[in-house]
């Protein structure tokens, strides 16, 4: 199915040094991330699946320095953009979209 959701829940996404509150959701072709819209930046952001090229769990930070808690991750792009998000189950979405790589790969 072209643009079935794997998964979706709510998450902030880091821009610079602000966090910006939202939904993030996993379908076959694209990671999205939209923000509630009491935020000043409300820019959805769409990542297409197929440039994703790592998905790397990391801890989110204290003032961008000081690790916390191990609910984030990295999207890392073939054009070496970066996108790090702070989700509830981290794991799970990390295996999710490695495992929708995976497939695609051997495809």
């Amino acid at each position: 199915m072209q643009n079935e959701i794997l998964r979706t829940g709510p998450a902030n996404l880091q821009r610079g040094i602000e966090s910006v509150g939202g939904t993030l959701s996993l379908s076959s072709s694209v990671l999205r991330f939209k923000p509630h819209l009491i935020n000043a930046n409300r820019e959805t952001v769409e990542i297409n699946v197929d440039t994703i090229v790592n998905v790397q769990p990391v801890r989110t930070r204290f003032l961008g320095r000081v690790p916390l808690f191990d609910n984030a991750f990295i999207a890392v792009l073939a054009d070496r953009r970066k996108y790090r998000f702070t989700v509830r189950n981290r794991d799970k979405w990390v295996d999710a979209i490695r495992a929708y790589l995976a497939s695609e790969h051997q495809a």
